[in-house]
């Protein structure tokens, strides 16, 4: 859907189809290697974040279109801002009714929660590099369901902001300091994805939907690589962001990317993509 795709017969079947059922930790999260892990909970948290998708890209995006396309040619078409604030809002109210298991904040967001929601931080759940993963915790299947999770929410918020990226590249003269506020939220929501790091990012291969999250990473690097080249986000990645913050996720989606070129097809048109933008 997020990705502009044709939709099938399938999506009139959506209220038919019941949630999931599982038959038991023994059958399933024992198996799966997740122990203590919510197990069930992961699914339906995804399960559930699709429909807060959906209403982002049919309020903001296909409304906008169509509203984009009553304007004079030229014009910029910019979203209500209550509009904006709400469906921000229900992202965030979703994140906080997530069981305690699977809660986060963005400053924890490479650590990992314990059953009563407190976090630890020795060792990470996720880091940039493999060789900082501490030998002591073993890797489990549970670290790519915890990094879709995280990474999914950041997207979603990465596309409710995204318009005023727009604006500011496509009317710098019309850009507010509000404008510019919501920029950085957007790119803040762009940068540190869990999927792109240890030790999730070993094990790409097997994570779901590798199209989806090519053209995810593609699209948040399009972005980034814009920041080198408006003044206004260029302003607002040197004030707010730590040197080298960009530079180092930008990285790891690159790699991302190009280690799935190897074998995928649609990472590798991404690659070539890439390869004209970034000095690769």
């Amino acid at each position: 859907m997020e990705l502009d795709f044709p939709l099938t017969t399938l999506e009139g079947l959506a209220d038919e189809v019941p949630l999931p059922t599982f038959r038991g930790d023994d059958d399933n999260g024992q198996a799966w290697g997740l122990e203590a892990e919510p197990f069930p909970y992961h699914f339906l948290a995804q399960v559930t974040l699709r429909q807060v998708v959906a209403r982002v890209f049919s309020n903001l995006y296909e409304s906008g279109a169509e509203s984009g396309a009553s304007q004079a040619k030229g014009t910029y078409y910019e979203p209500s801002r209550t509009l904006v604030h709400e469906l921000s809002r229900q992202l965030e109210e979703w994140r906080s009714l997530l069981p305690n298991q699977l809660q986060w904040t963005d400053d924890m967001n490479e650590e990992k929660p314990n059953a009563s929601g407190q976090y630890s931080a020795d060792p990470p759940l996720f880091v940039t590099d493999t060789a900082d993963r501490s030998s002591a915790r073993p890797v489990r299947n549970a670290d790519t369901l915890i990094a879709a999770l995280r990474s999914r929410y950041l997207y979603v918020r990465f596309m409710i902001y995204l318009p005023y990226i727009y604006k500011v590249l496509s009317s710098p003269q019309l850009a507010k300091d509000e404008d510019i506020e919501n920029c950085i939220i957007c790119l803040r929501s762009g940068i540190r994805w869990p999927i792109t790091m240890s030790p999730p990012k070993d094990t790409m291969r097997l994570t779901p939907h590798l199209f989806g999250w090519t053209y995810s990473l593609l699209n948040v690097l399009v972005i980034l690589h814009m920041t080198t080249k408006s003044s206004i986000l260029r302003y607002a990645r040197e004030k707010h962001f730590p040197p080298g913050e960009m530079e180092s996720s930008a990285a790891l989606m690159l790699d991302w990317i190009h280690d799935m070129s190897k074998i995928d097809a649609v990472a590798r048109r991404a690659w070539i993509i890439l390869k004209q933008v970034y000095p690769v």
